[in-house]
């Protein structure tokens, strides 16, 4: 099977964006090719680079099955984040496939791969996975995307590692991917656990003078902006609603929320 990627002049080849009507080895390539030279990790962002149509995103499924199973060259995984929506799923180049794609052009580090060195991406999956669908609807609109940024030093020897770093034009935003279960965990209770959750939102405020963030549902939005809105400015959205834009075609802005100073 290993043949079918046996291209000697791939250096020269620059994969087309139909990706639905190619040959299969050359669907092959190119979706290595795309993942090895952008770093991207999740498979909408392949199905967008590609140009499937959702008729065809069948064909596009079982080219990354052989890219893993028979290949060896990728590996994937899943994760729901509710019983309702938010299906992730993620991949990344196993050393082998690093090896292979390096032959023909550079390998960047992908998002799968920062995660892992900087977030501790095998503990926290289901977190992981959500940073990664929110870069996804970043970039449709337009986002440049780093996740998981260098620390930032702050005054008083804080650091402060936030989940993203987003850019477009002159907007530059830090961004958490608050993972929070139940409105009742939102405000921890104790008073050590709650020094903790308001210091992650203080250093972000002192690192960009507004708190910003993301939410796997609607409700966890609304319930941690009513926490936030006491003591800080900010911008707050959520991967259900951006899905429900996203699939009516109204996508426009990456976040569906904002105040002022207890003006929510």
């Amino acid at each position: 099977m290993k043949n079918i990627l046996n291209y000697p002049d791939m250096i020269f080849r620059i994969p087309p964006i139909d990706g639905y009507r190619r040959n299969r080895s050359d669907v092959l390539q190119s979706i290595l090719y795309y993942i090895a030279t952008t770093g991207y990790s999740y498979r909408q962002e392949i199905v967008r680079l590609m140009n499937y149509r959702s008729s065809k995103e069948d064909s596009l499924i079982e080219n990354l099955e052989i890219l893993s199973d028979d290949l060896g060259l990728i590996i994937q995984k899943s994760v729901r984040y509710f019983e309702t929506f938010g299906v992730a799923n993620i991949f990344n180049l196993t050393d082998e496939g690093k090896a292979y794609c390096s032959r023909y052009y550079p390998v960047v580090e992908t998002d799968y791969d920062r995660l892992l060195r900087m977030h501790q991406l095998n503990s926290e999956f289901k977190h992981g996975a959500a940073i990664l669908s929110f870069a996804y609807f970043a970039r449709i609109l337009g986002y440049s995307v780093l996740v998981v940024p260098d620390p930032i030093s702050l005054p008083g020897e804080n650091v402060y590692i936030p989940d993203l770093f987003i850019k477009k034009d002159k907007e530059e935003l830090y961004v958490e991917l608050e993972m929070a279960d139940e409105p009742s965990k939102i405000e921890p209770k104790t008073e050590d656990r709650k020094r903790k959750f308001y210091q992650k939102w203080n250093n972000q405020f002192r690192a960009q003078k507004k708190v910003v963030f993301c939410t796997p549902g609607e409700y966890r939005r609304t319930c941690l902006a009513n926490v936030l809105v006491k003591n800080y400015r900010g911008l707050g959205t959520d991967l259900e609603t951006l899905y429900k834009l996203l699939n009516e075609g109204k996508l426009e802005n990456l976040f569906v929320q904002s105040w002022e100073w207890k003006n929510l």
